[in-house]
């Protein structure tokens, strides 16, 4: 009745009391907290010595500044333009970043409530500011100037603590005053600008090899150097007497700072002498006992043009670093500048930023070790294909994994991070979170999700089963390729290429209890691992499962399937091997479950799906869904929209004077059929569904649908505008993609009768069809010998025909009846009755009761929203304010990256957030943890980890920990006032009126300012009104220009007047009251006044009421 009463408007929907608007801001907030990973597109790096913090910018306009472990700071640039440049203004806490579209941007790291945060002060715009093309810039010596090489071989500044253009230009026939007759016209585009590191001195460096020692006290060029080769950079030695430059031909060439006729050395090629590529970067670093010279590039063009490359040499050891991307750029790490008084460079650590990856090298180890990364990490070294993730794992087999995941390090580095800037105030998690990822290449890596940062404790691979060697250790590669020449090095991990596609891993499942994995790969192959923490020798036992052999003449015509290894082979300590399952066809999985009380798994794909007992190594049951009931999509109707567009595509393609009338086709109703099989006829008792229906004139909203009743005027007065149902797309019922198992979900509830729960199992279709199978497993005693049998009991079939993605079976409390594993710990499931199944397909979720699958709640989500489901779990919120309060609620994520929770089993909207970007690699990458998180790849190296619950929010909580007098005061107050100028705001009846009021005298308002002026001949000033405390004066010279904020006007010279000016930084109406005071002939004085209220636009000022008044120069009159 309700349902009716609703569909005409009788019944209005209820609204959430206040007190349940109080409980969801408890429960649910919508926070993105922070990423985990490598950022897309880097290029630009940058190191603060004094501080000890990293900086990265990125072609996408992410700024990312990082220290020790759990600090991190990030921001974004305008527009998305991209970070050409980074610099630091030493032990600031400042940043200056160069953009592609020539604008540059001054960051600050601000402490506030005892963390930090990475904020943007104030942005300069090159086309606005007059600032040219910039193609290099450095920071001067006193921290107070930004040095900037522009176009066409000039150097303008830029005051940073004013941050505006500074007048001062060195032009380029000022700089190349001593250069070559042949090259002082042209000497090309700057390619360097560097700070002299102890004197009022700066370096410029044109393309075509002219070098300039430029001094800042005397404003002239003291030195220029010649040389004959393009250059690519330079860089000054320790205290600054010498200097290198490196060029195009792969050479470099050392200057003495005071000799600029030679350099003190030939120019040395150090892969010559046949043709080299250029170097692009190089350091000399003074050290105990011999310095150290590094270098990227330079390589033999011929023979290793196409390797990417950092070089390392410090007296007889020598090391060519071969990575497998691009350098973007590098920096030494050295105490002497950490310290700043040391004699010595002293480098202890060379960090590497690539296309693909950072690399960190300890100068200090004994073959220069890599470091282990805590964060940063190339996650996708292979690219992702799933991942899981697990809350509350438990303390014994996190120290295990712990320990095993340590010796796989034992090739690192052993001393602590360098990049040490910052404090972590974080508190200690309060749970172990474990984040697993698998990959292309077969292997499975296991990330410490606890807190901020994420970083790798374990990896498993799996390749070693399939008979494919297993990489080596970067230390044992150099050691074999030591006598070739150049000396390679393989570094890094990351790695794009498999050795075999179908190594694969495409799910996960595990029950760190029992510790079980279950990998379910591309090409069919199951794999069972069990956790040891020693080395083993095992004979894996491979079972075979065919999911199509009850199929006709069905043909396999992919590819074969992998061939294990024969024998015992020696499996180091972690995950190792029990058995593999090969499924045919050898189709990749497609769904995984895991019950490890029932020593069962099932396994889902395109054909159908199998369930297997790996205690006794024996297939259990088979379906295949290749001919099934739901085999084929129920027809579908076109949108309204679609239909009338198609039509008028028919007619204007049929001969003129041929009529035919509009088909009017109603819009099929969304049920579901649900259909109880007996269990002796189990296996052949099947109905078709699909022309199962009825037409109906209107949208449906029956009871527990959420859609609003329709409104004549298209909204409600007291509600939201109405809901169209969105007609889907027709699918075609030739789409093999129905026949996929999508979703496989194990629970012990009642399925038969509401006396005694059972064993079951669950399978979710990609044609809307849910099997649902009793499991009778045999008792304790005889579980070793007894088979496990499964029987089809029940089908439901949704005649929507969407995908479902999603089945989870509730108790009373709406606890997930699932895996021990996704529970709270010290909780049970009630088992006492009252059950109920939620059912989440791409269009609509719907809930059911057990054990008679009565439907009691329904949400058209498509035809609200058009959009559909991608992911869904149900996921636990605790109260922030009471931990003891727990909801279990459904959160899912769209298609076009929005996110939505519904409480259960009201399925009432309880938060919306646009979580993710509209790509569908980052939709279908996303996964909801059970405690209220998300992970979403927002690129193919980055995830984006958000929270969906106000108690848990993962945010790094850290400060730098500045000392008083360390940063320069920033002088930037103009800065609000000319942004917020450029802001025209509406002129209301109110803002008149109260003008009015403030122009006859009623100065009460803050934001009006009195502008005082006196040029008459007896000396008096006249007043407006009453001033205030926030009143100004600004008082001239008859002629003179009075200027307040960014508005300017003349004043007459025979004139005394009063001006009433409404303060520009809020607003452009200006309100003017005129008094003139002139002396008659008789010796008599008349006053003339009067009042204008005018709305200007930006530098307009209009003074009316007065021919004596004038607009300033450059100011338009209305």
């Amino acid at each position: 009745m309700d349902s009716v009463l609703r569909k005409f408007r009788l019944r209005k929907e209820r609204r959430e009391s206040e007190a349940r608007q109080k409980l969801k801001k408890e429960l649910f907030a919508f926070n993105s907290c922070v990423g985990h990973g490598f950022p897309s597109k880097p290029s630009a790096l940058a190191y603060d010595p004094k501080l000890k913090l990293l900086a990265i910018g990125t072609k996408s306009g992410d700024v990312l500044v990082c220290g020790a472990p759990g600090v991190e700071f990030s921001g974004k640039q305008a527009g998305n333009t991209g970070v050409s440049q980074i610099n630091f203004l030493p032990g600031q806490g400042r940043l200056v970043t160069v953009a592609s579209d020539n604008s540059v941007h001054l960051w600050q790291i601000n402490e506030t409530d005892g963390h930090a945060t990475l904020s943007l002060v104030k942005s300069l715009s090159g086309s606005s500011s007059g600032l040219k093309t910039i193609h290099a810039c450095c920071v001067s010596l006193n921290g107070d100037q930004l040095i900037l090489g522009v176009d066409g071989g000039s150097i303008q500044f830029i005051d940073i603590l004013s941050f505006k253009l500074s007048s001062r230009v060195i032009h380029l026939e000022a700089i190349v005053t001593h250069a070559p007759e042949e090259v002082r016209s042209n000497p090309g585009n700057i390619i360097a600008v560097l700070q002299h590191p102890s004197a009022h001195k700066f370096l410029v460096g044109y393309n075509r090899g002219v070098i300039v020692l430029w001094d800042d006290n005397s404003n002239s060029p003291t030195h220029t150097y010649n040389t004959s080769q393009q250059l690519e950079s330079v860089s000054f030695f320790r205290g600054g007497n010498e200097f290198l430059s490196v060029h195009s031909d792969g050479s470099y060439v050392i200057w003495g700072a005071a000799d600029a006729a030679r350099p003190k050395d030939l120019a040395s090629t150090p892969y010559g002498p046949f043709p080299c590529k250029a170097i692009n970067k190089m350091v000399w670093k003074s050290a105990k006992p011999e310095p150290f010279t590094i270098f990227s590039g330079g390589m033999p063009r011929a023979s290793h043009g196409d390797r990417n490359t950092v070089t390392i040499m410090q007296g007889s050891s020598h090391v060519v670093l071969d990575l497998t991307s691009k350098v973007i750029d590098f920096a030494v790490l050295c105490g002497g500048d950490e310290v700043g008084s040391s004699d010595f460079d002293d480098p202890h650590s060379l960090v590497i930023l690539t296309e693909e990856e950072f690399i960190a090298i300890d100068l200090t180890s004994e073959g220069w070790l890599t470091y282990n990364l805590p964060y940063l990490h190339s996650i996708h070294s292979s690219a992702i294909l799933s991942a899981a993730h697990v809350s509350n794992v438990p303390e014994s087999f996190w120290n295990k994994l712990q320990e095993v995941g340590a010796r796989q390090l034992s090739g690192h580095s052993t001393q602590d991070w360098p990049i040490s800037g910052g404090y972590n105030n974080s508190t200690k998690p309060e749970s172990h979170d474990l984040l697993m990822t698998s990959h292309e290449d077969g292997s499975v890596k296991f990330w410490d999700v606890s807190t901020t940062s994420m970083h790798l404790i374990y990896k498993l691979s799996t390749s070693g089963i399939f008979g494919f060697e297993t990489h080596q250790s970067d230390l044992t590669k150099s050691q074999e390729l030591e006598d070739e020449w150049p000396p390679f090095r393989k570094i890094g991990s990351y790695d794009p290429y498999s050795d075999d596609p179908q190594l694969g891993i495409q799910k996960i499942a595990i029950c760190c209890q029992s510790e079980t994995l279950v990998l379910g790969g591309t090409a069919g192959q199951i794999i069972v691992l069990k956790f040891a923490q020693t080395s083993q020798k095992l004979d894996i036992q491979v079972s075979s499962v065919s999911i199509v052999a009850d199929s006709d003449n069905y043909v396999w015509k992919g590819h074969d399937p992998l061939t294990v290894r024969s024998g015992e082979t020696n499996y180091p300590a972690g995950f190792q091997p029990q058995g593999v399952i090969q499924l045919y066809p050898p189709s990749l999985c497609k769904s995984l479950a895991l019950q490890t009380d029932w020593k069962l798994l099932a396994i889902g794909t395109a054909f159908g799906y199998a369930v297997f007992d790996y205690h006794q190594n024996k297939q259990v049951y088979t379906k295949c869904t290749l001919n099934a009931p739901g085999g084929r999509a129920a027809p579908r109707r076109r949108s309204l929209r679609r239909s009338i567009r198609e039509s008028f595509r028919r007619l204007r393609g049929r001969r003129a004077g041929q009529h035919h009338k509009a088909e009017h086709r109603g819009a099929r109703t969304v049920e579901v059929k649900v259909e109880e099989i007996p269990a002796e006829q189990a296996s052949t008792q099947r109905k078709d569904t699909d022309n199962a229906g009825q037409i109906e004139a209107a949208p449906s909203t029956g009871a527990g649908d959420n859609s609003s009743p329709p409104s004549p005027s298209g909204a409600s007065p007291s509600t939201s505008p109405k809901h169209v149902e969105a007609k889907t797309e027709a699918r075609s019922s030739e789409d093999v993609t129905t026949s996929i198992a999508r979703c496989i979900y194990f629970a012990d509830t009642f399925l038969l009768n509401a006396q005694e729960h059972s064993a079951t199992l669950w399978v979710g279709t990609n044609a809307g069809t849910v099997f649902i199978h009793q499991i009778v497993l045999p008792s304790g005693d005889h579980r070793d010998t007894e088979s496990v049998t499964c029987i089809l009991a029940k089908e439901i079939q949704l005649r929507h025909g969407a995908p479902v993605i999603l089945v989870s079976v509730v108790d009373r409390t709406m606890l997930p009846i699932s895996e021990p594993h996704v529970l709270e710990q010290g909780k049970s499931p009630d088992m006492s009755g009252g059950h109920q199944v939620v059912i989440c397909s791409e269009e609509q979720f719907k809930i059911f009761s057990l054990p008679n699958l009565k439907p009691s709640t329904k949400y058209k989500f498509t035809a609200r929203d058009g959009t559909k489901v991608q992911k869904a779990n149900i996921i636990s919120f605790k109260s922030k304010s009471d931990e003891n309060y727990v909801e279990h609620d459904l959160a899912c994520l769209t298609n076009s990256g929005y996110i939505y929770v519904f409480n259960v089993p009201q399925l009432r909207n309880q938060l919306k957030g646009n979580g993710i970007g509209l790509e569908a690699s980052c939709v279908n990458s996303g996964l909801f943890t059970v405690d209220g998180e998300g992970f979403f790849l927002k690129s193919a190296s980055e995830y984006a980890r958000l929270s969906l619950s106000a108690r848990r929010i993962t945010r790094p909580m850290c400060t730098i920990g500045l000392a008083e007098g360390t940063r320069l005061p920033l002088c930037l107050e103009d800065a609000e006032s000319g942004s917020a100028a450029q802001e025209q705001q509406p002129v209301t009846d109110a803002a008149v009126a109260e003008r009015t009021a403030v122009a006859n005298g009623i100065v009460d308002d803050p934001d009006v300012v009195l502008l005082h002026h006196n040029a008459s001949g007896d000396g008096d000033s006249k007043a407006a009104g009453p001033t205030t405390s926030n009143d100004v004066d600004a008082t001239g010279a008859p002629g003179e220009m009075v200027s307040l904020g960014t508005v300017k006007m003349q004043m007459s010279e025979s004139s005394s007047s009063s001006v009433v000016v409404r303060n520009v930084t809020s607003s452009r109406t200006v309100v003017t009251k005129t008094t003139v005071s002139r002396t008659t002939d008789d010796g008599g004085t008349v006053t003339e006044t009067s009042t204008d209220i005018q709305h200007m636009n930006t530098g307009q000022v209009r003074l009316s009421g007065s021919e004596n008044l004038v607009p300033a120069d450059g100011v338009q009159e209305h």
